[in-house]
């Protein structure tokens, strides 16, 4: 039993791509990304997803161009991060239409969104948690990091179900 865990702790330390299939993940990013990864799948096995994608798509039709051009240069700075591979596999655009956005949201089902979410890098994931946490730290110095992941969690929920 001790060999095995021997074993195991070593193939974590000296060979965690072998693990994993991403290119360069540590331990590290993979303990950060996980946890993300399962609560996103649990969201996605819960929420009314077609509900969801009916109020989204509701909301991109209220807005008028100028704001979602503005709104999609935001996420295509931090989608622009991703890896080439991946935004081509989901047809990530530098520059889409909101027709185009909208089409993308009324495909997705909730098999679609599990196989986003496992194949999003979690070096990624890590690289926008460690940000964030960066950005928190200069704007209110030292706090609590779990109230802090939590309000940062229920923040993305409640955008969600918008």
């Amino acid at each position: 039993m001790k060999f095995l865990f021997f074993a195991a702790a070593i193939i974590l330390v000296f060979f965690p791509k072998a693990l994993y299939a991403q290119d360069r993940v540590s331990v590290m990013d993979h303990a950060i990304a996980s946890p993300f990864k399962i609560l996103a799948k649990g969201y996605v096995a819960t929420v009314d997803l077609e509900r969801i994608k009916k109020n989204q798509i509701a909301h991109l039709n209220k807005i008028n161009d100028e704001k979602f051009k503005k709104h999609f240069r935001k996420a295509s700075l931090v989608l622009s991060t991703l890896p080439s591979e991946f935004k081509i596999k989901y047809g990530f655009k530098n520059s889409m239409t909101k027709g185009d956005v909208i089409e993308e949201i009324a495909r997705l089902d909730k098999k679609d969104i599990n196989q986003i979410i496992d194949d999003i890098p979690d070096v990624f994931i890590a690289f926008q948690f460690k940000q964030y946490l960066a950005s928190l730290k200069e704007d209110i110095g030292q706090s609590n990091v779990v109230q802090k992941i939590n309000e940062f969690w229920n923040k993305i929920i409640s955008q969600a179900q918008k």
